[in-house]
């Protein structure tokens, strides 16, 4: 048995070998289902870590900065998976996480369109659905240059031949039929992540519909009740704070059909104040502007016209 001590200074006593993963579901499923990495005696480690000695165990979420760098990270592995399935003959490069999101390099002959950029989120969204298992694993230097160079891959080869030296093995994660190069951790999506979190990163892609409260700027700018929007992975609306922003003059004009996640919010004490979760920008063209991008534009000429 181990004695593991928790958030709070709470020790518990597990089995041996227990991982962090099963640690968190022990502790319940709400922090199981946010969980994204763990810290064992101060070092970040992967969910699927196994405890055999006494420690001191935390389970970090999107609310912690570790825990959005891995999920960031997971985000950039599903996105070049996508772009792999959808154009085969795309070289990779690198997709590190940033402070604000993630970010990939690829060496494509195809533009990346608003219409392609479309299929790739769908396609990650699907990646996303098929929870599929995350395998570690390290090769020797020369192994992982000829894998690499089998797959087609000059410029993680480059990387790799940049770490070569230093007497390490390289490290890869296997996801399905993807293999990325990788030192970083990353989240193995477990049953129940895929969904939508309250509190927590999601990975919602794609388009999404809305239901529009009656009377709110959001109802006047679309015309109508119910709309479908782009989405990103991001940070959903913490619903615990619901309450509080609604009796201090924040009203929720927008909500998932099932009500539980939060799209739009705006005042209504102000002339155009919209905050809303998805791209309006990916459906605005210059002879079609976004229907909120020409609310804010009349609310502004009105202002303008009586003087204020």
């Amino acid at each position: 048995m181990v004695n593991i001590e928790l958030k709070g200074g709470v020790v518990k006593e597990f089995d041996d070998g227990i991982t962090a993963m099963e640690v968190a579901k022990s502790l319940g499923m709400g922090l199981y289902k946010a969980a994204c990495v763990c810290r064992i005696d101060g070092e970040v480690k992967d969910l699927r870590t196994q405890i055999n000695k006494d420690c001191k165990l935390e389970i970090l979420t999107f609310d912690d900065d570790d825990g959005k760098r891995a999920l960031r990270h997971t985000a950039s592995h599903v996105l070049a998976q996508a772009v792999k399935r959808l154009y085969p003959e795309a070289k990779l490069a690198i997709g590190p996480a940033i402070d604000n999101g993630f970010y990939y390099d690829f060496d494509v002959d195809v533009p990346f369109t608003p219409e392609v950029l479309e299929k790739i989120e769908a396609e990650m969204k699907k990646i996303v659905k098929e929870a599929l298992p995350l395998e570690r694993y390290e090769l020797d230097p020369d192994e992982a240059i000829a894998m690499m160079e089998k797959k087609g891959e000059p410029y993680k080869v480059e990387l790799i031949k940049e770490h070569a030296g230093k007497g390490e093995k390289i490290s890869f994660f296997r996801q399905g039929e993807f293999d990325e190069l990788c030192k970083n951790k990353v989240i193995d999506f477990m049953p129940g992540q895929s969904d939508n979190i309250d509190k927590g990163g999601t990975l919602r892609l794609g388009a999404y519909p809305c239901v529009i409260k009656p009377g709110t700027t959001m109802e006047r700018c679309y015309g109508k009740s119910e709309i479908s929007e782009r989405h990103r992975h991001r940070y959903e609306f913490n619903n615990d704070y619901r309450d509080i922003l609604t009796q201090n003059g924040l009203t929720l004009s927008g909500l998932s059909p099932d009500g539980r996640l939060v799209e739009t919010v705006e005042l209504s004490d102000r002339p155009f104040y919209v905050g809303v979760q998805y791209h309006p920008e990916f459906k605005s063209r210059p002879n079609k502007a976004h229907p909120l991008f020409k609310g804010f534009i009349a609310a502004a000429l009105e202002k303008s016209e009586i003087g204020e």
